[in-house]
């Protein structure tokens, strides 16, 4: 919310890039620490999946400055979104948008829209019913499909923040995943099973598990209270860390 005083604006402006400095030196540091031998001159595949408006693409290009050279495919189903991602991206030669979704097949899907854009969620559509006046045919391909397409043999970095539909995500790369070929996924979690609006943390931990993949870290747990899960102060949603076998033992 918006102050009318200056000064208290100033402040949370403040607070705002502080805090976004020190996930970005946290989000570097744990980079450096799976791929210790990067200097920067490696070229790293990188997949943006949910990219809504680009910041975390953005950021991940300011945080891989002087680690590698990466190439940033981000990927947005939504008109809105879609067109905002290409704004805020355009001028950045690293980084290439695409306007497909990610599920465990491919297809087409016809999807309610939330009435704020961040929202829009292909897994989370009981919330959205009676807003089918709101909504949009989109595109849906598979990371295997699409690394096959693009003649990519290995992804860096998998960021994924679909809303709830990270489970169809993550089992569309079944095959990447099964050979170790994603090193790093980042993958935004829920930790309460009433949420829908999250892909709860036991189901995404037993799946990459079960290709061997460690869980590194959790970042950017948002705490919250919510009259779903009995209004007590909870940990909601966070970034969960996955190391694929070959880094988790090395």
């Amino acid at each position: 919310m918006v102050s009318n005083n200056p000064i208290v604006n100033l402040l949370r402006g403040v607070k705002r890039r502080l805090s976004s400095a020190l996930a970005a030196r946290r989000m570097r540091r744990g980079i450096r620490q799976i791929f210790p031998g990067s200097q920067g001159g490696d070229r790293w595949v990188v997949c943006d999946v949910g990219a809504n408006v680009g910041q975390t693409a953005l950021q991940l290009r300011r945080v891989l400055r002087g680690i590698a050279s990466p190439k940033i495919h981000c990927f947005e189903p939504f008109a809105d979104n879609y067109a905002a991602l290409q704004a805020n991206t355009s001028r950045h030669r690293c980084i290439r948008t695409h306007r497909l979704g990610m599920a465990a097949d491919t297809g087409t899907m016809t999807v309610s829209l939330s009435p704020e854009s961040q929202w829009h969620s292909i897994a989370n559509q009981n919330a959205w019913r009676g807003r089918e006046e709101v909504s949009e045919t989109i595109d849906l391909t598979t990371l295997d499909a699409f690394a096959a397409s693009e003649g990519i043999e290995r992804i860096a970095i998998l960021k994924t923040d679909t809303e709830g539909y990270d489970l169809e995500v993550l089992r569309g790369g079944r095959s990447l995943l099964e050979a170790g070929r994603i090193d790093l996924v980042i993958c935004e979690v829920g930790f309460n099973p009433e949420d829908r609006q999250h892909t709860y943390f036991p189901a995404v931990f037993a799946l990459l598990l079960g290709y061997g993949y460690r869980l590194y870290r959790l970042e950017d747990q948002m705490v919250y209270r919510s009259a779903a899960w009995c209004d007590v102060p909870s940990v909601g949603y966070a970034n969960a860390w996955f190391v694929a076998p070959a880094k988790a033992h090395g």
